[in-house]
C-alpha cells in the first residue's frame, strides 16, 4: 500500500465507516481498496506524488519547496529554493528552479516518460526546470528525475523534429539518500550558472567543429563535486557531465555537448590523441570496454585502468621498446602527479586526493634511465631496436655499465677483453666498442666511435702515419663491415670522412666504404644508409670528380629514384668514352641498356667477370 502507517489507515476507515453507520466487514474491505493507488482521485494521487517529493527534498536541509498542491498552471507546478546553509533568508538563497511534477500508477516501473514540446519550449524562456515524476505501484513507490538545463532543452527540441512530444530516460532519485540528492540538486544548481549561452546552431561537438574545421577546439568538463580524481571515468560514465567550449576572443563559455559513452568511445577501440599534462600526444587511440563490474581502459600497450563504482585501479608494465617504457612512465607519472587527462579535445581532470611520491620516485628513477637509453641508442647511432624484453640479467647489467661509461664516462665493472676493440652483444645486437682497462680493475668502454677517443692512424708505404677517420675501422678484410656492426652513426660518419678527406689514401678508402654501404642496403634496406651513400657519394664526388665517382654518385640514386635526363647524357658520354669493360658496364646498368651491358660483360675473362659481380652495381641487374 502507498500508505506507509497501514494501522492507522485501517483505524481510520473503521471509525469513518462507523460515524456512518456501515458495520459490514464486506463494505469495510471494499473501502480499503482506496489504499491501492490504482482508486485514488488524480489530485490525489498529485497530493500524494508532492508529499513523497517534499519528504525527500526536504530531508538535504538546503530545500524549502513551493508546490502547491492543484496546481493548474501552464508547463510549471511551482519551483524549489536552494540555500547554502540555515536559517533560510535572503542572504542564503543560492537559486530558485522551477519545476515539473506528475504523479503516476503504473503496473511495472519504467524509466522511459514522455515530455511535451510545448512544455519544453516554455522551459527554454526560463533556461532550465526540474522535472520529477512519481510513478506508484501498488503500495510501493519510486520517483524519477529529468535535468533540464539549456542544452538539454535545445538537444531535446532538435530531436523531436516536428513532434508533438517525446519519450527520453529519466534518472532514479536516490530515495533514502539526502547527501546524494542534496549533491544532485548542487551541481544542478553550478551546472546552470554556467549555462547561459549557446552557439546557434550548435548541440555537439560535431556541430561545433563543423563550423570551426581549421580551428582547434578544447573543451574542458565539470566532474561532479560527489566524485574524486580517482573515480573520474565512472564519474563521466553515470553523470555525463556538460562540455563547454572557451572562446578566446569573447572569454566566453558555451555549452555544445554532453560527454555520452560514444565520445570516449565506451566499448570500442577509438582513435584520438591520449595524454596527460604538456604530453598530449603520448597515445594515438585508447580503448573502453564495458565489462559487468564495470569497464576496463586499455591505453597504449601497457597500460590498463579498471573502473567500477567504488573501486578505481591503474595497472601497467614497463616493459616493450625503449620508446614505449618512456610513454608508460610519463602517462603514470601524470596521472598519479594529479596532471589532467587528455582524450582527443577532451579535458579530464586526475587524482589529485592521494599522495604518490614514492610511486613518483620509482617511476623517476625508471623513466632517468630510459631517456638515458634513449640518448645512448641515438649517439652510437643504433638502428637495430634494442629488444630490452629478451636481454638476460647479465646483459642488462652490461648495457647499464656500457651506459654510465658512453655518456658520463664513469669507470664501470664491465669488461669485454684486454684494452682494445671488442665487441658488447645484448641479444642479437653487436656494438664494437674500445676498451680501456684502469690500473683499478676497472674498465672505460665507449663505442669504438665515440667522439673522445683518440684518432686512428695508417701508416704509408714510406712510413709515414697519417690520421684517417674511424669509421674506416668497417673496411674488414673479407667482411662487410656495416652487416657486422650495429653502432654507426651515419651523420657522425659522414662528418668524420670529410675532416680527413685530404689525400688519395683517404679518398680510395672513402670509395671503398661508400660500396661497402651499397651492398649493406642493398641486403638490409635501411633508409639511414641509403641517405647516408647518397651523401657519401656527393662529397667524393665534390673531392673528385672523375668518372668512377660520378657512377657512384649516380648508382647511389639509382636506388631511390629514376635517373634525370641530364645524368644519363653524362653515363651514355662516359660509356661511350671509356675503355675499361668494367666501366662501360656499368654505365649500361644504369642506362638499362641490358642487351649492350651482356656484350660487354662477355667480353671480359672470367677473372674480371667475378671482380664485376662483386661490386653494389651488379646489384641493380
Amino acid at each position: 500500500m502507498v500508505y506507509k502507517n497501514i494501522d492507522f489507515f485501517d483505524d481510520m476507515c473503521y471509525n469513518m465507516l462507523n460515524g456512518y453507520g456501515i458495520a459490514s466487514p464486506v463494505e469495510v474491505k471494499d473501502v480499503n481498496r482506496l489504499a491501492n493507488c490504482t482508486y485514488l482521485d488524480n489530485s490525489a494521487k498529485e497530493c500524494l506524488g508532492i508529499n513523497y517529493l517534499e519528504n525527500e527534498l526536504l530531508k538535504t536541509g538546503i530545500v524549502e519547496s513551493n508546490i502547491p498542491r492543484k496546481d493548474k498552471a501552464t508547463s510549471w507546478d511551482g519551483s524549489i529554493s536552494i540555500y547554502n546553509s540555515v536559517p533560510f533568508s535572503k542572504e542564503t538563497l543560492i537559486d530558485e528552479i522551477p519545476v515539473q511534477v506528475k504523479c503516476r500508477t503504473c503496473n511495472s516501473y519504467s524509466n522511459r516518460i514522455s515530455i511535451s514540446v510545448a512544455d519544453m519550449k516554455n522551459y527554454e524562456k526560463k533556461l532550465k526546470a526540474l522535472y520529477f515524476v512519481v510513478m506508484l505501484k501498488d503500495d510501493d513507490y519510486k520517483i524519477y528525475y529529468k535535468p533540464l538545463l539549456l542544452w538539454d532543452i535545445n538537444r531535446f527540441l532538435i530531436d523531436s523534429q516536428g513532434q508533438e512530444s517525446m519519450t527520453t530516460d529519466f534518472e532514479e532519485l536516490p530515495l533514502g539518500s539526502a547527501d546524494e540528492l542534496k549533491n544532485i540538486l548542487i551541481n544542478f544548481v553550478h551546472e546552470s550558472e554556467n549555462q547561459k549561452q549557446m552557439i546557434p546552431g550548435v548541440a555537439s561537438m560535431e556541430q561545433l567543429m563543423a563550423k570551426i574545421p581549421n580551428g582547434k577546439a578544447t573543451f574542458h568538463i565539470n566532474v561532479p563535486a560527489s566524485f574524486n580524481g580517482n573515480d573520474v571515468l565512472s564519474a563521466i560514465h553515470k553523470e555525463k557531465p556538460y562540455l563547454y567550449y572557451h572562446s578566446d576572443q569573447l572569454n566566453l563559455n558555451f555549452v555544445v555537448d554532453r560527454l555520452q559513452g560514444v565520445h570516449l568511445g565506451f566499448g570500442r577501440h577509438i582513435d584520438v590523441p591520449v595524454g596527460v599534462g604538456e604530453l598530449r600526444n603520448l597515445y594515438r587511440s585508447y580503448e573502453l570496454i564495458q565489462t559487468e563490474n564495470g569497464f576496463t581502459c586499455k591505453i597504449g600497450p601497457n597500460i590498463t585502468g579498471h573502473f567500477s563504482d567504488n573501486k578505481t585501479t591503474f595497472n601497467y608494465k614497463v616493459c616493450g621498446n625503449i620508446d614505449e617504457r618512456i610513454k608508460t612512465l610519463q602517462f603514470m607519472r601524470g596521472l598519479f602527479n594529479g596532471d589532467t587527462l587528455h582524450f582527443g579535445n577532451i579535458d579530464i581532470p586526475s587524482d589529485k586526493s592521494v599522495n604518490r611520491d614514492s610511486e613518483i620516485q620509482k617511476i623517476d628513477y625508471s623513466l632517468s634511465y630510459c631517456l638515458d637509453l634513449q640518448k645512448l641508442t641515438k649517439q652510437i647511432g643504433l638502428l637495430k631496436e634494442l629488444s630490452l624484453d629478451t636481454l638476460s640479467d647479465a646483459e642488462q647489467r652490461n648495457l647499464y655499465d656500457f651506459l654510465r661509461s658512453e655518456l658520463y664516462g664513469e669507470e664501470v665493472a664491465l669488461g669485454i677483453g684486454k684494452s682494445g676493440n671488442a665487441f658488447l652483444r645484448l641479444g642479437d645486437i653487436n656494438i664494437l666498442c674500445y676498451c680501456q682497462n684502469l690500473e683499478n680493475g676497472k674498465n672505460h668502454i665507449y663505442s669504438i666511435f665515440h667522439k673522445d677517443l683518440l684518432l686512428l692512424a695508417s701508416e704509408q708505404e714510406n712510413g709515414e702515419k697519417i690520421s684517417v677517420s674511424k669509421y674506416f675501422v668497417l673496411l674488414q678484410e673479407g667482411e662487410n663491415g656495416f652487416e657486422l656492426v650495429d653502432n654507426i652513426n651515419y651523420d657522425d660518419m659522414l662528418e668524420d670522412i670529410q675532416i680527413y678527406l685530404n689525400n688519395d689514401y683517404a679518398q680510395d678508402m672513402s670509395v671503398q666504404l661508400l660500396l661497402k654501404l651499397l651492398c649493406f642496403y642493398d641486403k638490409a634496406k635501411h633508409s639511414k644508409s641509403i641517405e647516408a651513400a647518397i651523401k657519401l657519394s656527393e662529397v667524393l664526388f665534390d673531392y673528385d670528380n672523375r668518372d668512377i665517382n660520378f657512377i657512384n654518385k649516380c648508382q647511389a640514386y639509382k636506388r631511390t629514384r629514376a635517373l634525370f635526363t641530364k645524368e644519363k647524357e653524362v653515363l651514355l658520354s662516359i660509356k661511350d668514352t671509356a675503355t675499361d669493360f668494367l666501366i662501360k658496364c656499368a654505365c649500361c646498368i644504369l642506362l638499362e641498356s641490358k642487351e649492350e651491358y651482356l656484350l660487354y660483360f662477355e667480353k671480359m675473362n672470367e677473372e674480371a667477370q667475378n671482380i664485376f659481380k662483386q661490386f653494389p652495381i651488379y646489384n641493380l641487374l
